[in-house]
């Protein structure tokens, strides 16, 4: 299987309509850095399918209940942090998406202000390689 964030959310065997890659899948899926793990928006139904699919376990993350798929290294969410703490669910990110290889992904200015927002070590050092690439790309 490819290390394309794509190809494993595809291999995953859930409904892509109702999945987002947030986080930076999109900076793996475009070749800035590499993914190790995906992270998953999901809509509620499809959330609450996988307690049925084989290879995932729930537990609690953050207060919140959250399925993990360890051989993907995948963690699915039904709500997001956003830029300024507060939840936003499936719905409420759909306009700050793009499909790519079939698959949606939150925009890449959105993973930046996100990740500048979060102001970790590694989403600085991110949003450097996000700067960098869309310099490059113009």
């Amino acid at each position: 299987m490819s290390d394309r964030p794509s190809d494993r959310v595809k291999a995953l065997g859930i409904s892509l309509g109702g999945v987002v890659v947030m986080g930076s899948g999109i900076m793996g899926e475009l070749g800035i850095r590499e993914s190790d793990d995906i992270d998953l928006m999901l809509e509620e139904r499809v959330f609450e399918g996988l307690a049925n699919h084989e290879g995932w376990r729930s537990i609690e993350r953050d207060g919140r209940e959250i399925f993990v798929h360890d051989e993907y290294k995948v963690e699915a969410w039904r709500s997001w942090v956003a830029p300024g703490g507060s939840l936003v669910d499936f719905a409420a990110i759909l306009p700050q998406t793009v499909v790519i290889h079939d698959v949606r992904f939150a925009t890449l200015e959105y993973v930046r202000e996100w990740k500048q927002w979060y102001n970790r070590d590694k989403d600085i050092a991110d949003v450097a390689l996000i700067d960098e690439y869309v310099e490059l790309n113009r």
